[in-house]
């Protein structure tokens, strides 16, 4: 999945409280309001990688989203602006492959 690698580095640029507080945040309904929190049991012996996995499993494409909301409201606005900038290209990438393709089936 686009973004899953990017999503990955930047827990890693997380310290271990910081990556703890990210993983809260993942629980809070209210917070996430309109999209889905992910269960305490499910986060609570997760490593980055593993909540990398349970983020795409749960937003999907909006995992990086996410991430950047979360970030911002922790203040690591550092870390929400890098995730973006790297996976805008990711981003342009995709759409370039969709056109194409979509005009090889227009054709």
């Amino acid at each position: 999945m686009a973004g899953a690698i990017e999503l990955l580095e930047s827990l890693e640029d997380l310290g271990d409280r910081e990556f703890k507080k990210f993983k809260w945040y993942l629980q809070q309904a209210e917070f996430l309001k309109t999209i889905p929190s992910i269960p305490k049991y499910q986060l609570e012996s997760s490593d980055r990688e593993d909540t990398v996995d349970l983020m795409v499993q749960t937003y999907s494409r909006q995992c990086v989203e996410v991430a950047r909301m979360v970030l911002r409201r922790m203040n690591r606005n550092d870390l929400a602006e890098k995730l973006s900038n790297a996976i805008h290209p990711l981003l342009q990438e995709i759409n370039h492959s969709l056109e194409v393709k979509n005009a090889v089936i227009a054709y």
